[in-house]
């Protein structure tokens, strides 16, 4: 799995991003970087649909949570470029 646990939560560092060629075809790349933009997306709404849930006086925890989905997002926006980049090379984009 590409996600590690750190004390602000799930990241997909991007060490593992770039390495996912190293050990994978690119059929198999292009497969688990869908299988990781969908779960990222679900975690992001995750994130976002429980802002709605917090209360007045939580704005620490509401500032994390904020910052934890800003962050997938963009880990998001670099998987979405890699799909793109595996498309292209494959002749399907």
């Amino acid at each position: 799995m590409i996600l590690s646990l750190c004390p602000d939560g799930p990241v997909l560092s991007r060490i593992a991003i770039s390495g996912y060629a190293q050990r994978m075809s690119k059929d198999e790349e292009l497969q688990q970087v869908e299988a990781d933009l969908e779960r990222l997306r679900a975690e992001v709404t995750a994130l976002r649909d429980q802002l709605g849930d917090l209360g007045p006086t939580d704005s620490v925890e509401r500032s994390q949570l904020i910052y934890m989905a800003d962050e997938q997002e963009g880990l998001i926006s670099e998987l979405e470029a890699r799909r793109d980049a595996l498309l292209s090379a494959s002749g399907e984009g």
